[in-house]
């Protein structure tokens, strides 16, 4: 994972501070023994409303990441967000937490990209491709005025481009279990026979985030039952989805906000992929990504990736 500070905040005039009605917000750099923080004095004078401290990014987005940062105040329990917008300025995403307690002391929020949804716009849902600002946000719950102090603002590349490591507990002859990552669908993996209880399994090699996975089955089994379940350890295992019954050459299998080192498919009775893809974080929470993929097409910018 890449890991880098995209702001020392030693430059406060680089940040634009909005306010809506009556509210007032005051940006300063203050040092830290970490470095400096960003200062965010707010007053909402009694009232509600929001106060927004917003920079401009132009930064290409991996397909998975993190934001992270230190935060802590003197403030009242409002709501606390974290924004992203493309260039456009017209889609959102975010990140929110009803009545955040600033006075917990320091502590960082480490963001992954599978928290951070899409708020509105356009473009109806998917994933940002490309930032264009990043907003800090209090919202009035309580309202009244305070001090939030941010630090150690960084960005976290997460995407894995390790092929995953692929192991079954069986396979008949001619088939191999690592043939269902490519693109030969003619190939694939079938059980062994007389396999009473045949599984398929991915192994990341490290932590990764995921959505769900398309799964292109053989022609035989005509019906197939079968689970997915994930594990961080290849121990410990947990249940993430069940199907059975399930008919016809493709399934779609959204995985909300899933992250493990491994994902193992367990079936009950025989089993034939010719083909497995592992879908990005946003597969199972954008409609209009889905409904591509269900109606055999590949909207822009999404493809399966390893």
């Amino acid at each position: 994972m890449k890991d880098q500070n995209i702001d020392d905040f030693s430059d406060p005039a680089s940040w634009l501070a909005v306010a809506s009605g009556q509210a007032e917000l005051r940006i300063t750099s203050e040092p830290t023994s970490r470095g400096r923080a960003l200062r965010l004095d707010f007053d909402f004078k009694g009232g509600g409303g929001f106060v927004v401290a917003r920079k401009e990014f132009s930064m290409a987005m991996p397909e998975a990441y993190a934001f992270s940062f230190r935060v802590h105040g003197a403030a009242p329990r409002n709501k606390l967000e974290f924004k992203m917008a493309d260039p456009s300025g017209t889609n959102v995403w975010r990140w929110q937490q009803d009545a955040f307690d600033f006075r917990r002391g320091s502590r960082e929020l480490f963001l992954k990209s599978s928290q951070i949804e899409f708020a509105w716009g356009p473009a109806g849902g998917g994933t940002l491709r490309k930032l264009g600002a990043v907003e800090f946000v209090i919202s009035a719950g309580p309202g009244g005025k305070g001090t939030v102090w941010l630090e150690d603002f960084r960005f976290v590349n997460r995407t894995i481009r390790k092929v995953p490591i692929v192991t079954a507990s069986g396979s008949a002859k001619g088939s191999d279990p690592q043939s269902v990552l490519g693109k030969n669908a003619k190939s694939g993996w079938r059980n062994a026979p007389r396999d009473p209880k045949p599984w398929l399994q991915l192994d990341f090699r490290q932590a990764r985030e995921y959505g769900g996975l398309i799964v292109d089955w053989a022609p035989l089994p005509a019906k197939r039952a079968f689970a997915v379940r994930a594990s961080d350890d290849g121990k410990k295992w947990r249940t993430l989805h069940r199907s059975r019954g399930v008919e016809g050459p493709r399934s779609f299998v959204g995985l909300p906000h899933g992250e493990s080192r491994f994902i193992r498919i367990t079936f009950d009775g025989s089993a034939a992929i010719r083909h497995l893809a592992v879908q990005p974080s946003d597969f199972s929470r954008s409609p209009v990504d889905f409904f591509h993929a269900v109606a055999g097409q590949s909207p822009v910018g999404w493809h399966p990736r390893w």
